[in-house]
């Protein structure tokens, strides 16, 4: 899908040696390169020329890498430029507890340089993908037409890019999981809210579930009360890290709808894709929804893991 001559990456890392070994070896993988020494000139080289991908080490001085992405969000402009993270895996695991990064954002030094042209192609490939099903689905009108800047996709959205994530899994040979996630005692709540409150509910839980995920993944509102979630380049460690993320934070959040201030649980059923399924997309969720199932048949406020 990618032209390499035509995809610009940008590498941010205070150490030269560091910057010369990638730039050598992207340039003779055929991408055009530009580097930064912190993040303050990665952030200005960006609203100078914007870069296809972003290859960001955290551990910088004047701005550590986590902070640059915070800058990079809040300009239209670059937050949308996909972003793989480079640390010490023995750097990384307070600033992960911290600012809820997500593992299977970063690429642990050393690093084989195979994987990390397998993880740039996969990466750019995802962007390209997302972005020419946004295309797609407001010509075709099966979304409404914010969907495009909505982290709450469409069903035809979800399933399409999920049956592409699932070739692009297979063809790079990298992870690829799903979530599915319910409101606990949904009829129960329903009963106690008119339907406008209920669904105001959904939407807020929605958007608060959006908030601790990548670019790179997509969710869905695929039920009355039930929410599907596509994590890309994830394995069950990874999604297993990003469910019990979003379980414990809906806990603890108390959605101020317009007339109610209400606390709510959810249960999360997961699964990781693997090669047998083949492009089964219908099996995959299958699994993930038995497991969903059984969290909200027992006491509900859990994760399971489809077996």
């Amino acid at each position: 899908m990618t032209q390499n001559s035509y995809t610009l990456i940008l590498i941010v890392d205070d150490e030269a040696k560091n910057i010369n070994l990638m730039s050598e070896l992207l340039s003779q993988a055929g991408y055009s390169v530009m580097s930064a020494q912190d993040g303050f000139k990665a952030v200005a080289a960006c609203r100078v020329r914007l870069p296809d991908l972003i290859i960001l080490d955290i551990q910088m001085p004047l701005i550590n890498g986590l902070e640059v992405r915070k800058m990079l969000k809040s300009d239209d402009r670059t937050a949308k430029i996909p972003i793989i993270f480079l640390d010490q895996k023995t750097n990384v695991m307070n600033l992960t507890n911290k600012n809820q990064l997500n593992h299977q954002e970063i690429l642990y030094k050393p690093f084989d340089p195979a994987d990390l042209l397998a993880r740039i192609q996969f990466v750019i490939e995802n962007k390209q993908l997302k972005d020419e099903l946004s295309k797609q689905a407001n010509k075709a009108l099966i979304v409404n037409e914010f969907e495009e800047n909505n982290p709450i996709k469409s069903e035809r959205y979800l399933k399409e890019f999920l049956l592409m994530s699932l070739k692009q899994s297979k063809r790079y040979k990298v992870d690829l999981s799903i979530l599915l996630i319910g409101l606990d005692n949904a009829q129960l709540i329903s009963d106690n809210l008119n339907s406008s409150q209920y669904q105001e509910l959904i939407n807020a839980v929605g958007q608060k579930i959006s908030l601790g995920l990548r670019d790179s993944d997509v969710i869905s509102l695929t039920g009355a009360s039930e929410y599907t979630i596509v994590l890309t380049h994830t394995n069950k460690n990874g999604a297993i890290e990003v469910a019990e993320r979003i379980r414990n934070s809906i806990m603890k959040t108390t959605f101020l709808l317009s007339t109610e201030q209400l606390k709510v649980t959810v249960s999360i059923g997961l699964c990781q894709y693997i090669k047998e399924m083949n492009d089964n997309v219908d099996l995959l969720i299958s699994h993930a929804k038995m497991a969903l199932t059984q969290g909200l048949k027992a006491n509900g406020n859990i994760t399971l893991m489809a077996e």
